[in-house]
């Protein structure tokens, strides 16, 4: 039943079919610290964990299958999906520097790589390239790397600060300024940015308000990079990722955040361990943001460390993070929000007027 709502300037709104509210806890076997998820259309989503486990869905992220292990890969940080190659690649961050490839559901093979990959890029055809970037034992000036097929990778030579490099976590491509940023998590020096203009081979160093920058995401449709911090308390955007702007933001602690263009939000769910009902905020504009819609019920576990949009008729956040067993990820409908823009959602009308019971 679609009921009819009135608005301040007596624009009539339908309110939606009836949505799940809040984050639901979704049953993951084993125990693992989750680093990060990601989704393909094809093959569902992967989420892995930092022991070198792997978990697989492919009901847009209800119920979860452990997959082969990484033999003997530890400390996985890094995980892309290339759609044009039919590949998953996963990044190890030690002892042994190597990456891990999945072509479709197939097993996890690991490679030797001259790099640890604490972040994965892939950047779509017509470059069609993967991109790295690493946080620790990084050779000086060398803390980039790049591969064609996600085997084969070839160092890249990055600049350093003060004689040390940073500490990479974060990886964005814009293909409107056809520019990648990486961002790092001990930006102390006020130089915690740094930009590619010929996708991955050569970077320069940008200034950036000094925080634990640890995930950085492109919106094309705000034409602006957006990243949250280890820190708390405070995002940062940029329209050309040369020039930042701190925001002052109740995003508490976050690990991740997501651009969603179906339904113009952007997520970042919180990593805490306190008490509360909150565990993620969200933002249209990438400046300002606000909490997301309480749960019901206070959560068991709000460590998220990673988050990804399921498209299409599923319209769905998949959250991964610390595990409390035996839950690894929750979910998070969006099937409550209509479109921004269609007539059923007016520019300007609160979201927690849409998701509600009826």
């Amino acid at each position: 039943m679609h009921l009819p709502l009135s608005t301040a300037n007596g624009n009539a709104v339908v309110i939606p079919p009836p949505c799940n509210m809040g984050w639901i806890n979704r049953e993951t076997p084993g125990q693992q610290e989750t680093t990060k998820i990601r989704f393909s259309p094809q093959w569902g989503a992967v989420a892995m964990s930092r022991q070198g486990d792997f978990l697989r869905s492919t009901d847009d992220g209800v119920s979860w299958l452990e997959e082969t292990g990484s033999g003997g890969a530890s400390d996985l940080m890094g995980l892309e999906f290339s759609p044009e190659l039919n590949l998953f690649v996963a990044g190890a961050e030690g002892p042994t520097a190597l990456v891990l490839t999945s072509s479709g559901g197939g097993p996890w093979t690991p490679t030797n790589t001259p790099l640890r990959a604490s972040a994965i890029l892939w950047i779509p055809a017509p470059v069609s390239v993967f991109v790295a970037v690493c946080r620790q034992s990084c050779p000086l000036e060398q803390a980039a790397m790049t591969s064609l097929d996600g085997v084969s990778w070839q160092l890249q030579s990055t600049p350093s600060t003060g004689g040390t490099t940073l500490q990479w976590r974060g990886l964005a491509y814009s293909p409107s300024l056809q520019r990648v940023v990486a961002v790092s998590t001990d930006a102390h020096l006020s130089q915690g940015v740094m930009i590619s203009d010929d996708y991955g081979e050569s970077w320069e160093l940008q200034s950036s308000p000094t925080g634990g920058w640890v995930d950085v995401q492109w919106a094309e449709e705000l034409h602006r990079f957006v990243a949250v911090s280890l820190t708390g308390n405070h995002t940062m955007d940029s329209a050309d990722g040369i020039h930042w702007h701190l925001r002052s933001n109740p995003t508490r602690v976050a690990h991740s955040l997501v651009w969603s263009p179906e339904v113009m939000l952007m997520v970042a769910p919180i990593f805490s361990s306190s008490s509360g009902t909150h565990i993620a905020t969200h933002s249209r504009d990438g400046k300002q943001w606000r909490a997301l819609r309480e749960n019901p019920t206070a959560p068991s576990w709000r460590q998220f460390t990673s988050i990804q949009y399921v498209g299409g008729s599923a319209g769905r956040f998949l959250a991964a993070g610390t595990n409390s067993p035996p839950f690894a990820v929750m979910t998070y409908d969006s099937k409550c929000f209509p479109l921004q823009g269609s007539p059923a959602f007016p520019v300007g009308l609160e979201l927690d007027l849409i998701c509600m019971w009826h």
